[in-house]
């Protein structure tokens, strides 16, 4: 899939997306660079407003090459219009991984909104703060963190 703005994950507003997508394709990676890992406790999804169907099926998936993956949730989310949260296995949380990948099989998978609740670690350590700018705004979190 080619690159996609997905500012709209973290914009808050439910009338936002990035895109539908249907499966075998209904899948986001994000890929937070070779010096960047994230581990995370938990994530959180919310579907399209009026579109509670649209992330049937998530879930979320941990990589460090990209290319082989471990499943880090087993929360099943079935249609709902309020963020949902999807806690870690406890044998992954805290693990760091570079790519995160959520999947669905919902026809068509069109999450509005995304949240990472963990930590972001740099060059193998851990950030403590992080500023993301967005819209004139900046927002400040301590870690850990909602990334």
């Amino acid at each position: 899939m080619a690159d996609v703005e997905v500012s709209t994950l973290v914009d808050g507003d439910t009338q936002t997306w990035v895109t539908d997508l249907w499966p075998p394709n209904a899948f986001f990676t994000f890929d937070f660079g070779a010096d960047y890992k994230v581990s995370a406790t938990s994530f959180r999804m919310q579907s399209r407003k009026y579109f509670p169907n649209r992330i049937w099926g998530s879930e979320v998936l941990g990589s460090n090459d990209g290319i082989n993956w471990t499943k880090l949730t087993n929360a099943s989310i079935t249609s709902a219009e309020e963020m949902v949260e999807l806690p870690v296995i406890d044998e992954y949380k805290d693990m760091q991984f570079r790519y995160l990948k959520i999947n669905a099989s919902a026809r068509p998978f069109s999450p509005a909104e995304f949240r990472i609740l963990g930590s972001l670690h740099i060059g193998g350590g851990f950030v403590s703060h992080v500023s993301r700018a967005q819209r004139a705004k900046t927002h400040e979190v301590k870690s850990p963190c909602e990334i």
